[in-house]
């Protein structure tokens, strides 16, 4: 069962950003385009809520299907049960135990399926027609994860479930072929969807102390990039012209803690969210030389997992737990919004479609 707060709002949004809202528990269903025109407060751009209140310890991130028709969603810790909580402004023994995979459906707000994956579930990619979906189950808050799950999301079957490596984290996907990091060894793998995934697992592509998000290059160049999150911080770009044999083209270093990435204005540009330690910056770089292009400084402190960037509007979105907030930040323009999104740790994550 579950609660779907409707706020009065007639029609479903032309486009749709939900976010992950972690500690309290619910989804945040946004209208995107009242956010480009300028909304301050949570309230002025909600669509509608789902509040998920049984699912313990909350909604840790969260991939639309390409229909926008359902949410999957990981309730997990993450990495946040333990010292990363400082990052987020969840203290030592605040995060309760729990974790489960849960496939919502956006306009009832019916929670569908629970699937219980082999370790708590963390980052989600769904496929191009939204029959499927691959969970990378980091497990957290005692459980160290090492599998990834491959969930049937039409009958919501477990279809299968694999050791990865320690630490599988976050997926991207382009067409049939996937990669996944491994944090525990500063790694990802590559894997072809259609096929056994054992088959057409790549071996370990060491690239720093903990690789984190990871992204397909859009421009028929066949890279990829890791962020890396330390040893040392920054972003590996990979040459994954043979699947079965990434390879390594450079490794760029950047001053702090970058953990999301996302394509930025051109598809050989990067936007890498980089906490300083005084602030987050949003940084777009050059993919083909490795240079900032520009960077947008916001004077909030958090660890966001996933961002969102409009190429058209010119917009990030990015949400930071610790602050609380959803930040907006306008490349045209080079300037911010800080909205104000909770009161618990949150949100943690989004998708935009």
């Amino acid at each position: 069962g579950s609660d779907s707060t409707d706020t009065g709002e007639t029609g479903r949004p032309t486009r749709l950003l939900v976010t992950a809202d972690w500690r309290a528990k619910r989804l945040s269903l946004v209208d995107y385009e009242l956010l480009r025109e300028g909304a301050q407060t949570r309230e002025q751009a909600l669509w509608r809520t789902i509040e998920l209140p049984q699912w313990e310890p909350g909604p840790l991130e969260v991939e639309l299907t390409p229909d926008a028709s359902k949410a999957v969603v990981s309730i997990a810790p993450g990495f946040f049960a333990g010292a990363g909580g400082s990052l987020v402004g969840a203290g030592p023994g605040t995060v309760p135990e729990g974790g489960a995979l849960l496939v919502v459906e956006v306009d009832t707000g019916m929670v569908l399926a629970e699937i219980a994956t082999a370790h708590y579930p963390m980052g989600i990619v769904v496929n191009a027609d939204g029959s499927e979906a691959w969970t990378a189950n980091y497990g957290g808050n005692g459980q160290s994860g090492m599998t990834m799950s491959h969930v049937d999301l039409v009958d919501y079957s477990l279809i299968e479930e694999l050791e990865i490596g320690p630490g599988p984290e976050q997926l991207a996907l382009r067409g049939d072929l996937a990669i996944i990091n491994t944090a525990g060894d500063g790694s990802v793998r590559l894997f072809d969807i259609t096929a056994d995934p054992l088959a057409s697992l790549s071996p370990a592509l060491a690239v720093s102390s903990d690789s984190s998000g990871v992204l397909f290059v859009d421009d028929g160049s066949d890279r990829a990039v890791v962020v890396n999150s330390g040893g040392p911080p920054g972003y590996s770009l990979l040459d994954v012209a043979d699947p079965g044999a990434p390879a390594l083209i450079e490794t760029v270093p950047v001053a702090g803690v970058a953990y999301a990435g996302v394509r930025g204005q051109q598809a050989d540009e990067l936007l890498l969210s980089v906490l300083t330690g005084t602030a987050i910056a949003l940084q777009r770089y050059d993919l083909n030389d490795g240079a900032l292009i520009e960077q947008i400084e916001v004077p909030v402190i958090g660890l966001p997992l996933g961002l969102a960037y409009d190429a058209d509007d010119q917009l990030a979105l990015c949400p930071v737990p610790g602050h609380n907030a959803l930040v907006v930040a306008d490349f045209s323009i080079g300037d911010h919004r800080i909205i104000d999104w909770q009161d618990l740790p949150g949100p943690t994550h989004l998708s935009l479609r």
